[in-house]
């Protein structure tokens, strides 16, 4: 019995974990794994409250869960808090709490491990996602991370001011892009994707699609591939711009010079009158004719020939008025 016993102490002492017993609200038994992450002796320990270890902002949680625990409440047995350590330090434990009875009373055997570490790597990456996330959502552009199953990682919420689908029916269904395509385009955006999945080379596009409100609106559409680490591929990033107004305006320029261009061919004009036949059959001053056709615009005056042709009584014999 007695040599029994002597295991069960080895193994408690040279546990890797904090083994500790709570009663009446003090630590009445710490192994050394406990002292290690406190900070304290032993001494030290047993003299003091085991809530004054516990972090100020984490006591009345953990308080409470001790005392319904006793009671008899069923509660999850793991839980995640912070501690004060000798020095001042805040660590971070995962404990496992069972109800027992110690010399016929009721006490918490309390199983705890070290977390600091795992917590603040969680805390950090919890962090760059925040900052990736809040970068990301408030980007103008419809911004999309396409994994390589062609699901969607992430869509930006610009997407439902672009196509009037919000973000989540993207991330819902992986082809919701292809029913809005315009079906003029939707040949070209194919090969483009066929191309740029089987390349991983970044990829440029220029597509048409319609929106809910049947508005069609013009995308210009930049991609490229995404490694994470040991270069593994994870799919395309890919930056959707409405440049549907840049389009139009480009249009309209289009026209303008092309129309100029028209006054440079062969323009049917009388040999009398002057005046100019337009596209439609009609005879019009040439005037109104090049006013219709550039941004020209004509001011009227007399040639001093027509001057003096019309008004000679104001001229003199050498000509002069």
């Amino acid at each position: 019995m007695k040599q029994a016993s002597d295991v069960y102490r080895l193994v408690f002492e040279k546990a890797n974990q904090a083994i500790y017993v709570i009663q009446d609200a003090k630590f009445i038994f710490a192994n050394q794994k406990t002292l290690d992450i406190s900070g304290y002796s032993e001494e030290e320990l047993v003299e003091k409250p085991f809530i004054d270890l516990v972090h100020p902002e984490d006591r009345e949680l953990v308080q409470t869960r001790h005392r319904r625990r006793l009671d008899g409440e069923p509660l999850p047995a793991v839980y995640p808090h912070r501690i004060l350590d000798a020095t001042g330090r805040v660590r971070w434990l995962e404990i496992n709490v069972t109800a027992i009875s110690w010399r016929g009373r009721p006490a918490a055997l309390c199983l705890a491990e070290d977390v600091t570490e795992r917590m603040a790597a969680e805390e950090a990456l919890r962090a760059s996602e925040e900052r990736f996330r809040t970068f990301a959502d408030y980007t103008y552009d419809w911004e999309e991370w396409i994994a390589p199953d062609n699901s969607y990682v992430y869509v930006s919420p610009s997407c439902e001011r672009i196509t009037g689908i919000p973000p989540e029916e993207f991330m819902a269904n992986r082809d919701i892009l292809l029913k809005i395509i315009h079906p003029d385009d939707l040949k070209a955006y194919f090969w483009h994707r066929i191309h740029c999945f089987e390349s991983r080379e970044p990829g440029h596009l220029d597509f048409r699609i319609i929106t809910r409100t049947r508005e069609t609106r013009w995308i210009s559409h930049n991609c490229q591939p995404v490694f994470g680490k040991d270069s593994a591929w994870l799919g395309r990033r890919a930056s959707n711009r409405d440049f549907t107004v840049r389009k139009h305006l480009i249009r309209d320029l289009e026209k303008a010079i092309n129309e100029v261009k028209t006054l440079r061919g062969f323009i049917p004009i009388c040999s009398q009158c002057k005046k100019i036949r337009d596209d439609q059959g009609y005879w019009q001053q040439v005037e109104q004719y090049i006013h219709e056709h550039s941004d020209a615009r004509f001011t009227h005056g007399l040639c001093p020939e027509c001057a003096h042709h019309l008004y000679p009584e104001l001229f003199d014999e050498s000509g002069n008025l």
